[in-house]
């Protein structure tokens, strides 16, 4: 995940201004390897869709709602040695919506809340129905709306537009990005990949406000 960051530098969409620090994953890169290191075979036994979350600091994460790490494709049914092509982290509200636009700032806000104590909602960690499907139906919001988003008109009507994956895709193909075009023969349009079919939850944290 940290390579294909490396290599999205071009995506950051923020408001924010950038220093020289902020385009350098190597913090995060050590603190990885020394962990696995001491606790390798213990990470490489969790299963997928292990969950945990936090009370968050409202500087840091503004909106209640879920960090998730998505991989693409999904693993086949008792497949061996698999890899994941492709990571999405992301930081959503309960709607579906982002929260922060670029994975580097859900990796520093991941960071800020890790000495905090673990705090699940108890109806999640119960397995509520309505409470798991609410967070499935946010994700799925999400995985939608990277290919297409609805846009309410003055006169009520809705306007169907280009989600955030397939306008830069759109952009990445004018540019002449071979990469893009080796993408798209592979993958198929973000309306074929952002299927929620397409993706496994590895891991995701609930963030609630304190």
């Amino acid at each position: 995940m940290l390579e294909q960051m490396q290599s999205s530098w071009d995506e950051i969409e923020t408001e924010k201004s950038l220093g020289f620090d902020d385009f350098s994953l190597e913090t995060f890169r050590q603190e990885l390897l020394e962990e696995l290191r001491k606790n390798e075979q213990f990470y490489k036994s969790l299963p997928n869709g292990i969950y945990t979350g936090f009370k968050a600091i409202q500087e840091v994460c503004p909106q209640e709602g879920v960090i998730a790490l998505l991989g693409y494709p999904s693993k086949p049914a008792k497949a061996n040695n698999f890899e994941y092509k492709g990571y999405e982290l992301i930081y959503i509200d309960h709607s579906g919506k982002s929260v922060f636009l670029n994975q580097k700032e859900v990796l520093d806000a991941l960071a800020k809340h890790k000495e905090e104590i673990r705090f699940v909602p108890k109806a999640i960690d119960q397995g509520e129905p309505k409470s798991i499907e609410h967070l499935s139906a946010a994700l799925s919001t999400w995985l939608k709306s990277q290919a297409t988003e609805e846009e309410v008109q003055e006169d009520g009507t809705v306007k169907q537009k280009m989600g955030k994956a397939s306008l830069d895709m759109l952009n990445k193909l004018k540019s002449g990005s071979k990469t893009t075009i080796q993408k798209l023969k592979n993958e198929g349009s973000a309306s074929q990949k952002f299927n929620k079919d397409n993706f496994d939850l590895i891991t995701w944290f609930i963030i609630s406000n304190k």
